[in-house]
């Protein structure tokens, strides 16, 4: 009976420590699947971001692609003059401030047989769950002669996603470009 005493002493040290085991083994996995799902969760909504962004690209690319091809507003001879009708999604564009080469809202560089055109504008959208938001839109078009003497388009759209003011303040800005060449 003695021998039994002991032995049942010695099996409470095992099942302490077999608890402890079995405990910090679970807390590790328990641990391991809470960074997963936060990595997931942080990835899904970058993606969603990225997607918000690309449809701001989009949106400019059109816009630019409408102007060119119905009222010829980036001819390559002529200035377009009417700015005031120039309103994509119902936004007014802008001349965009990221234009550090010659060229201007229409302007054309006879010297250069270039003409730029950059331009922005913010997007209005309404998210699923009903809350307003704007996407900012910087669009640059390109008309030049090209080596064959034919005139060729190139139409660079970047979209964000957070409005113009605020693109270059956040640490989670995302940015998409769309480039059409014609």
């Amino acid at each position: 009976m003695i021998h039994l005493i002991l032995k049942s002493a010695n099996d409470r040290g095992f099942a302490l420590l077999m608890a402890s085991l079995i405990a910090s083994l679970l807390a590790t996995i328990g641990l391991t699947l809470y960074v997963l799902a936060e990595k997931n969760i942080r990835l899904s909504a970058t993606g969603r971001e990225s997607q918000k962004a690309f449809y701001a690209a989009d949106a400019g690319a059109d816009c630019a692609l409408f102007f060119n091809f119905y009222y010829d507003a980036f001819a390559t001879s002529t200035t377009f003059t009417e700015k005031d009708k120039m309103k994509c999604v119902g936004q007014t564009l802008y001349e965009s401030d990221t234009n550090t080469e010659k060229g201007h809202l229409g302007g054309w560089d006879e010297d250069a047989q270039i003409g730029i055109t950059d331009f922005k504008f913010d997007l209005p959208v309404t998210e699923a769950n009903g809350a307003s938001a704007k996407y900012c839109v910087i669009v640059r078009v390109e008309k030049f002669v090209n080596e064959e003497g034919f005139n060729s388009t190139v139409i660079d759209s970047r979209g964000y996603n957070t409005d113009c003011q605020n693109k270059s303040s956040g640490l989670r800005v995302v940015e998409r470009s769309v480039r059409l060449s014609m």
